[in-house]
């Protein structure tokens, strides 16, 4: 993983870090038959609400902001429209998984999240400050959604993608007090009013 600096956060990537990763958006191929992967009833609410770390001490526990993005930054998993993001039935898996991190690792919780067309941002919160399960995890996540994924290509048509799903790496920054929290949950509440300036893109 990459550590991120927060010296530019008007940007999903800081000039510090690399490119941004967002590009013009891509139509989406929408299924119009055959199940989905999972049944969106059974889906628990998706967790994408803000934790209030008022008080909280940063040195017992790790926040990370975490940005993962798609191979080629391709837009897979929904469009931008009048500035909120509308998941498609990829985005919707994607969520499924992304809330499944916190049933599958009983020391991790994940909030403020969302599923971008071409890439998501997580806070994750680990219990224990072992930066090699955060690897760990975000590997697990990319495999179930990866593996989920080809069974939509296969069984409802989804856009197939080349080669893999996700990009090899991902984008970690720690946080370390209140207030940098409160600015990156605003950042990632905010982000889809931001995809066509984040995406240098004009009609």
């Amino acid at each position: 993983p990459l550590s991120m600096s927060f010296a530019n956060i008007g940007s999903i990537y800081p000039p510090t870090v690399g490119a941004d990763p967002c590009v013009r958006p891509t139509p989406v191929r929408r299924t119009t038959a055959g199940q989905i992967i999972v049944n969106m009833k059974d889906l628990p609410s998706y967790n994408r609400h803000s934790i209030r770390l008022k008080g909280y001490d940063y040195s017992n526990a790790g926040c990370y902001f975490i940005t993962v993005c798609t191979q080629d930054k391709i837009s897979l998993f929904g469009d931008i429209q009048e500035g909120e993001m509308i998941e498609n039935e990829v985005g919707r898996m994607v969520y499924y998984w992304i809330e499944k991190i916190g049933t599958k690792f009983q020391d991790v919780q994940c909030y403020d999240t969302i599923v971008m067309p071409n890439h998501i941002h997580i806070i994750i919160q680990l219990m224990n400050h072992d930066t090699n399960k955060l690897s760990f995890i975000i590997q697990w996540f990319k495999t179930m959604t990866t593996n989920a994924y080809i069974k939509g290509v296969k069984g409802n048509g989804w856009q197939p993608f080349y080669k893999r799903l996700w990009q090899r790496d991902y984008y970690e920054h720690i946080i370390r007090n209140d207030h940098e929290h409160e600015m990156i949950a605003n950042y990632i509440k905010t982000n889809p009013q931001r995809w066509i300036e984040d995406c240098n893109y004009t009609e």
